[in-house]
């Protein structure tokens, strides 16, 4: 069987372009976050968040964690406290 890689048709932003290519592992990715390895293994298998597959080990760039932290900020200005309409 042959596997052959695809282009996810991304480009890598300037700043991806500048950092050293480093792969984090599941049990580094959840200390850093502060999640559990559980949920973090669960929702790359899900194919929910963005995670790289080496030789079959689940694997994140910096570019990853990066995703994933900031897919969870709440803009106060956006999701702030509602106010009464008079």
């Amino acid at each position: 069987m042959t596997t052959r890689a695809t282009s996810t048709g991304r480009r890598p932003s300037a700043r991806e372009q500048d950092e050293p290519l480093q792969h984090y592992s599941v049990e580094e990715v959840a200390e850093i976050l502060g999640i559990s390895r559980r949920w973090l293994a669960g929702q790359a298998a899900e194919r929910s968040i963005r995670c790289t597959y080496i030789a079959g080990k689940l694997r994140f760039t910096a570019a990853h964690i990066r995703a994933l932290s900031e897919a969870g900020e709440v803009d106060p200005n956006r999701y702030g406290r509602r106010t009464a309409v008079a």
